[in-house]
């Protein structure tokens, strides 16, 4: 009887260093199963009260858009119907405007050199000319 007693004892003895050990990684995947579990509820029960705002468009409010699209067309036919002379004539307008602008400009820069190059010219004369 003792033997069966001994026996006994080394197997709760053996049961209770099972129970104590420690495994993170148990402990690691039991706290992200259940911050998962968490989340997919928040989730859930969001999507259950959130309203759905598509149920508030009619599709009465898309049909316009279609005759539009061929408005649009239309205006562009016209203006492709647009003579190539009247064309050519607005690029011509277009150029001499521009040309004049940039005259303008050309001009403002060559009288503000003419100035420098008279001003250093007159800067050049007295020093070199002696004084009296």
């Amino acid at each position: 009887m003792d033997k069966i007693q001994e026996l006994i004892d080394l197997l709760n003895q053996q049961n209770k260093k099972e129970e104590k050990t420690f495994h993170p990684f148990q402990l690691v995947l039991t706290v992200l199963v259940s911050i998962a579990a968490a989340a997919g509820a928040v989730y859930a029960i969001y999507r259950y009260f959130t309203p759905n705002y598509l149920e508030d468009y009619d599709d009465e409010d898309f049909k316009d858009d279609f005759d539009d699209y061929f408005e649009d067309e239309d205006m562009k036919e016209e203006k492709e119907k647009k003579s190539v002379s009247q064309r050519v004539n607005d690029v011509r307008e277009a150029a001499a405007a521009k040309v004049e602008e940039v005259k303008g400009v050309v001009s403002d820069k060559a009288e503000a050199v003419k100035d420098v190059f008279t001003d250093t010219v007159e800067k050049v004369k007295s020093s070199v000319s002696p004084e009296k």
